[in-house]
Parts: C-alpha cells; structure tokens; sequence
C-alpha cells in the first residue's frame, strides 16, 4: 500500500487515522528533543527581542546569527542603549512602554517617573499660588486643556489632586473653581503658623551653628539690598524660615508647616506686593536674628510670633477679604 506525506481519514469514516510512517512523523515533543532543535545561539532584532536564526537575515538585513550582546553606556540618543558586537556598536530600542512614558511626559531616566497628571499638577498649582488663577477663577476644562497641551484625562486627574488639597472647590453643577481667599480662614492659618514658627525659633536658637549664622547674615544683607523685589523678599524670607526649621529638628512642625505652606503662599503673595510691609518685615528679619546671635530663646520665639501676626494684619488691612 502507498501512503501518502500526511495521514487521511479512513473511507470509512470511522473517525480514526490511518497509522503514519516513521519518515513523516513529527518529532517527539520532549525536552531533550527541543534542546536539539533549538539554534545554537540566539539573535536579537532591532527591537532588542530573541529571535530565531532562521530568520536573522529578516530581522537584521544580514545572514548568520548575532552574537550576544554586551550593554554599554547609555548614548545620547534618548530611548537607545549602546552594546559591542565584534568590536561594532549595536543600537537596540529601549521597551515599547518606555517610548510610552516618555510620550505622557514621564521620565524614565534614572528610576525617576512623573506622570502626566502630576506635572499639570503642578502648573496649576503655581498659577493659582502665583493668582495667575485668581481666586474665585471658574476652571474651564476645555481651556486649560489647550493651553497646556494636554488630554482631558490627566487635567481631571490634576484637578482632583488640587481639589483634595482645598486650592479648589467643586460646584454643585459639577464644575470647579478655585478656591476664593477668606479673611477667617486667613486668621486661622497665621495663628496656627505664628505657634509653629514661634517653636521651631526657640529650638533652633541654641542649636544654630557658626555657618548657619552666617548664613543667616548673608540673607539679611540681600534682603537689605532687594527690598524693591518683592518676589526676591519672599524667596528670602522663606530660605530665612527654612534655616531654622532645619537647626531646630523638629520633624513634628516640619510636617505641619508643609502642610500649611500651600495655602499660605496665597496669602503671602498679597503681604509681599505691599511695600510697607517689605519694609517692616526686613527690620523684624534683623531683630530675631540679632536675638538668635545672643543665643535668647525666648525673645527669638516672641519676635517670630509678633512677625508672623504682623504680616497677617497689615495684610488683611491693605486688601480687606469677604
């Protein structure tokens, strides 16, 4: 009988196959059988996936496997690594989901990840700190979309963030606005801050350094010098604040004024735009630090106290709030 390359059905249908000669039989699928066949070494395509021999020529546009290849230093070229093969350079792509992050803006350098949603964050929150976003401002999803370049989904997300931090408020239409400036509100934040900075002054100032001193001089000699910027007499006043709060080591009032710091920005930037008040609060600046040099802690705490109340006043009273 002749049999033909591939077992048929039997005429009678009875459901089985006709036995297939040894020649054209598939090979047995075990473990020892798969080593065999499997390529001596592996190639890599330009995508930097394994790949069999067979089709290196495809792949690669050249015959022959490719040796393994050796990750080098990473190029400038962003999304490529560089590797050797027989003395050449080889570019191989990085993943698929790293073109992906680096397309939402995240960035994949060095462990590092910032998504999309946190950057727009971020923007926004410095112009409603900056009142680039006034207060009471209706945010329009359409807009601010455009305006940064960005797809509605991140923008939600952005908003929802701002929204659980209370820079914005969220209409009973579904809408949102970012949250107006309220005179008790004001109150209550520099109360709690005066507390706060009155502390970290008085544990700071036994344990303030030489250097630390001196560079609380420095700041003071700048304030002197830029009392007509009122964006520079703010970063300088909170470098001023930092240094203590540093001296201090009190993780406790750390925490606790970051957490103020977002809501008092705003009204700082309304107390830094008066210029009385820059004035004032350059000589307030020389008078605590003139007490932290005698090393008298309960004069530095008092001074603070009366600094941080003063800019609270003097604010409320040159842009009286609802």
């Amino acid at each position: 009988m002749r049999w033909s390359n591939w077992p048929r059905r039997s005429p009678r249908r009875t459901g089985r196959r006709r036995p297939c000669p040894a020649a054209v039989r598939a090979p047995a699928r075990t473990p020892a059988a798969r080593a065999a066949r499997r390529p001596s070494s592996p190639t890599i395509d330009t995508r930097g996936r394994h790949r069999d021999d067979r089709f290196a020529g495809v792949l690669l546009k050249e015959e022959g496997p490719v040796p393994a290849v050796k990750a080098g230093p990473v190029r400038s070229c962003p999304g490529r690594r560089r590797g050797e093969r027989g003395g050449a350079s080889v570019d191989l792509y990085t993943t698929r989901d790293d073109h992906a992050r680096r397309r939402r803006g995240m960035d994949t350098r060095a462990g590092g990840r910032v998504s999309g949603a946190t950057v727009v964050y971020g923007v926004l929150r410095d112009w409603i700190m900056s009142h680039e976003l006034a207060p009471g401002t209706r945010l329009n999803e359409t807009e601010l979309a455009a305006s940064l370049s960005v797809s509605r989904t991140p923008l939600r997300e952005a908003l929802r963030m701002l929204l659980a931090e209370g820079l914005v408020n969220q209409l009973s239409t579904g809408g949102m606005v970012v949250a107006p400036l309220d005179a008790e509100d004001m109150r209550e934040l520099y109360v709690v801050r005066a507390a706060l900075e009155g502390i970290v002054a008085q544990e700071a100032c036994g344990r303030l350094t030489d250097a630390d001193l001196a560079d609380l001089d420095a700041l003071i000699d700048q304030m002197g010098r830029l009392l007509d910027y009122p964006a520079e007499m703010l970063r300088l006043g909170r470098r001023f604040h930092a240094i203590l709060l540093a001296a201090s080591g009190n993780r406790r009032c750390e925490q606790l004024l970051r957490q103020l710091r977002g809501h008092l920005h705003r009204y700082q930037t309304i107390t830094a735009s008066i210029e009385p008040r820059r004035h004032e609060a350059y000589a307030e600046h020389r008078a605590i630090l003139k007490a932290l040099h005698a090393r008298d802690a309960d004069t530095a705490e008092a001074l603070m106290r009366a600094h941080v109340m003063a800019a609270y006043t003097q604010g409320l009273t040159s842009h009286p709030l609802e």
